[in-house]
């Protein structure tokens, strides 16, 4: 909704491409424009910087090869990209180079880092957790120092031996409470995922921060209260969009 805006019915009609920018596979995040630069990430796992006015190719750059499902983020001078094989890049706008790179957060499960990071005051926080619903993923969120990528805290949300309460959009963050919120996923493994035969199904109470809404510390990503939907979930229940946060007056 954009109540300025001149399209209506009457305009609608009249749309058309302005330009088209190519790339070497799918773009499943946002885009971000800045500075007269458009920033965006394929699946074939490569950043591209095209001209905002003209679509036209001014870098790109292929990151540790793994798909990049997520849009990148610009902060401080810095573009920020979250790949699924598990690191977080620091990249220089102008033309790509590293600035510096986290190691292996999620260790060499696929899928890992499905949402794109979130920053506030010096600090990136990333959702980790993919949609593989492998018994090994685990939920939860991470916090990386901007200018080092030095990991600051770790906050996992399992809590039993299984996996699963993947975060998969970024945190919401409310600096007045001093607080980020994250929704999760279903446990695993669950009665239809293929390890439940050997595993079993999840035991009833057991992973309290499944298929939830949970708020988390700023500062030190404890966990401040969680309100769960589906307890034990068999269903792949998971919620998949980010929280939003509204200020009401």
């Amino acid at each position: 909704s954009n109540p300025s805006s001149t399209l209506g019915i009457a305009t609608v009609s009249g749309l058309k491409p302005y330009w088209f920018a190519t790339a070497d596979g799918e773009v499943s995040g946002n885009p971000v424009a800045v500075r007269g630069v458009v920033y965006f990430t394929t699946n074939a796992g490569t950043v591209y910087a095209v001209s905002k006015k003209s679509g036209a190719l001014i870098w790109k750059r292929k990151l540790d090869g793994s798909p990049i499902n997520s849009g990148p983020l610009d902060d401080n001078g810095l573009l920020f990209i979250s790949t699924s094989a598990g690191r977080v890049f620091a990249l220089k706008p102008a033309n790509g180079s590293e600035v510096w790179k986290t190691g292996v957060i999620f260790g060499s499960l696929p899928d890992a880092l499905r949402a794109s990071p979130k920053a506030w005051n010096g600090i990136i926080y990333q959702s980790l957790g993919g949609t593989n619903d492998n018994k090994y993923e685990r939920g939860g969120v991470v916090a990386i120092d901007e200018k080092t990528g030095y990991v600051l805290w770790h906050e996992d949300l399992v809590q039993y031996a299984g996996g699963g309460s993947a975060v998969f959009g970024p945190p919401a963050i409310i600096p007045q409470l001093n607080e980020l919120v994250v929704t999760t996923g279903n446990p695993t493994p669950y009665p239809s995922n293929a390890d439940a035969a050997n595993q079993g199904p999840v035991p009833a109470g057991s992973d309290y921060y499944s298929d939830s809404l949970v708020a988390l510390s700023l500062k030190d990503g404890h966990i401040l209260w969680a309100h769960q939907v589906h307890a034990s979930d068999p269903n792949d229940y998971d919620f998949i969009a980010a929280p939003n946060v509204i200020v009401l007056p």
